[in-house]
């Protein structure tokens, strides 16, 4: 693990020492437990499986640890002197790559173990590389807003975070925190290579989500000096989703057509 990040953390308060250990502990139980499972002699053994089960979840209370520590740190609301020091030092990404170790980690267990006892644990493989969430939005939070310059991208995720924190009427979040990262991508970064999605909503919260969207062309004309004009902001709904025609969409992008609030 980076010296200098240690060193940040430890200036901060963070209990730098525990951290890198518990790192390397993660790794040395994987691989031992590996290593022991790969005695095919002993496979079937009951108490082989026995050890499995123990050492794996000692295995994955490190990862929580570790786990709970990264978010202690990025969270908005402590530790933001933290947060300045390893961002002006262009040191944050290093918990990206513990992250993504732990992930690579514990994903190879899983396949390994499963090879013995598939009956008892689940295989859990990853698409592509982990998203850490709070370590994307912090950087997309930095970027210029492609869909209107004047409005920064801070402003922009604030207003519609709250898709990914709400529940629809049928108690699933109207956007996952993956597609809510491809939203932003896709409609203010300009990346096209995002795909058009579709927002989570039950029957009959068509004008409450396509309020969220209203209420945002509201805000970029009223605080940030858009122009007045609504179609700009239909379009950047019906690029990114496709829950209903463009004319639907249209036809309630105007106040009043739902008592709900946000």
């Amino acid at each position: 693990m980076n010296s200098k990040f240690i060193r940040t953390l430890k200036q901060v308060g963070f209990n730098s020492n525990a951290f890198p250990d518990a790192v390397k502990q993660l790794e040395n139980g994987s691989n031992v437990l590996q290593r022991d499972l790969s005695k095919h002699a002993l496979a079937n053994s009951e108490i082989l499986k026995q050890y499995a089960i123990s050492e794996l979840s000692q295995i994955k209370e490190e990862q929580k640890r570790i786990e709970s520590w990264h978010k202690s740190l990025v969270k908005k609301d402590k530790s933001l002197k933290a947060i300045e020091l390893l961002e002006n030092r262009n040191e944050l990404h290093y918990f990206a790559e513990i992250l993504n170790l732990i992930d690579s980690v514990t994903d190879d267990l899983n396949k390994h173990l499963a090879t013995y006892y598939p009956d008892m644990f689940k295989v859990e493989t990853q698409k592509g590389q982990t998203i850490n969430f709070d370590l994307m939005l912090s950087e997309i939070r930095k970027s210029e807003n492609q869909f209107w310059k004047g409005l920064p991208m801070d402003k922009t995720i604030n207003h519609f975070e709250i898709l990914t924190t709400r529940k629809n009427k049928n108690g699933n979040s109207y956007l996952t925190k993956e597609q809510f990262i491809s939203f932003l991508k896709r409609g203010f970064l300009n990346d096209k290579n995002q795909p058009v999605q579709k927002i989570n909503c039950s029957a009959g919260e068509k004008g409450l989500v396509i309020k969220l969207f209203y209420d945002f062309y509201e805000l970029a004309v009223s605080h940030y000096k858009h122009t007045n004009k609504k179609v700009t902001f239909i379009n950047l709904f019906n690029d990114c989703f496709d829950n209903w025609k463009p004319e639907t969409v249209k036809s309630f992008f105007k106040p009043g057509k739902t008592k709900e609030t946000w």
